[in-house]
């Protein structure tokens, strides 16, 4: 009875408890599932943010040389050139010594806008056959060179007519400039700012920067070992990517679907889940719109999470949960078996007391009924002797009879 009854108690204690344990287990890892995996995606979102600042930074760096170039040449407009040509020439030479991260510092104007001297310019350092001011400064081995530009022939660029058109600011999209001093076929963009007189455009500044520090820098930027993170212009190519086959190439090549490019195109976040660009895991995107200063056009930075690197951290806490509640249960066994133990003895005991009794008791009962046996038996054979003394008594009287009657 001890055993049965312990093992009532541990199977009735032990399943109560191991069932408590396992709903509180289930909500509490259900709970550290989702707090988990908010915070890594709001480390993601962190991670993506400073990513983007200093995406930002290197082509803000870039606009606001370009704007310092145009800011200068309006000045120089508005006070009727006084220091002439030469004078402009060297502070574009010197504002690209300056500047280290840049790889050129260029301006061109309009027929004639400049300063109405072509004429007197033409063929000269830094001007074409027919006079136009446009110089372009670029860096090389042997340091800064003036490069030989021409209006016919380059004004019709989107580096030229996008912010000569609009009046506004613009970053180019990129493009694969196949020599650039010492690089070859080398991703480039430009940073531009329209130059006005009297209030009219008549000119553009701008410089030229080169994407591969920019591409590294983003390369670099490796969440849970696994993830990384990519750059999409606004017209959906890569800058920068993992995959370096894929720098120029269009996104859309790669599985980056509309809805993602129209984000990139018109300045938009936007957070997806599902299979990544490269490689095709399971994962969190988040794309991060980049726009520097007034240029409407907008670049997209994003950063790829592994889902299973971020869950990753949701089971290991799990099975340390389900250990800690297994080592619960198996000492709250032991102790509910003790304890049961405890209380089965006094009442096995009081079990067997009461066990005796009824035995002794039973045993009574017999002895009593065999008595009550023996004496009934006793009483018949008392009523068989008197039963026969009468009839024997009987049969005197009727002798005595006879006899009377006789005499």
């Amino acid at each position: 009875m001890t055993m049965n009854l312990k093992n009532r108690m541990l199977v009735q204690i032990g399943g109560a408890v191991a069932l408590a344990l396992g709903l509180s287990l289930g909500f509490v890892s259900w709970k550290a599932r989702d707090i988990a995996r908010e915070l890594a995606l709001n480390w993601a979102r962190v991670t993506a943010e400073s990513g983007r600042a200093e995406t930002r930074r290197v082509l803000e760096d870039g606009m606001t040389t370009a704007r310092t170039v145009a800011l200068g040449l309006e000045g120089m407009l508005a006070a009727g050139n006084p220091a002439g040509r030469e004078a402009q020439l060297a502070m574009l030479r010197e504002t690209l010594r300056s500047s280290p991260s840049i790889f050129g510092v260029w301006c061109m104007f309009e027929p004639g806008a400049y300063d109405g001297r072509d004429a007197e310019y033409a063929g000269k350092g830094g001007h074409d056959s027919e006079g136009s001011f446009a110089p372009y400064f670029t860096r090389s081995k042997d340091g800064i060179n003036l490069e030989l530009t021409s209006y016919a022939e380059t004004s019709g660029e989107p580096y030229y007519q996008l912010p000569l058109k609009s009046g506004s600011e613009a970053l180019v999209d990129p493009y694969v400039e196949p020599t650039a001093g010492i690089l070859k076929n080398v991703l480039m963009s430009s940073a531009c700012v329209p130059v006005r007189k009297a209030g009219k455009v008549v000119g553009v500044a701008g410089v030229d920067l080169v994407l591969s520090a920019l591409a590294e820098h983003i390369g670099a930027i490796r969440p849970y070992g696994t993830g990384y993170a990519y750059l999409v212009a606004a017209n959906g190519v890569y800058v920068a990517h993992p995959d370096a086959s894929r720098l120029s190439k269009p996104a859309s090549e790669h599985g980056l679907n509309d809805e993602v490019l129209a984000a990139a195109r018109e300045g938009r976040r936007l957070e997806l889940f599902g299979p990544s660009d490269n490689g095709g895991f399971d994962a969190f995107t988040i794309f991060l719109p980049i726009k520097i200063g007034e240029a409407p056009q907008a670049w997209s930075l994003a950063l790829v999470i592994p889902m299973q690197a971020v869950m990753a951290d949701v089971v290991r806490l799990t099975w340390i949960s389900v250990g800690i509640a297994a080592t619960v249960l198996l000492a709250l066994l032991i102790m509910v078996g003790f304890i049961a133990r405890l209380i089965a003895k006094p009442i096995h005991e009081v079990s067997a007391g009461l066990a005796a009794g009824a035995e002794e008791v039973s045993s009574a009962s017999g002895h009593l009924a065999s008595t009550s046996q023996t004496l009934a038996q006793g009483s018949t054979e008392q009523a068989e002797l008197v039963q026969g003394a009468n009839a024997a008594l009987g049969a005197i009287v009727d002798g005595a009879k006879v006899a009377a009657a006789a005499a």
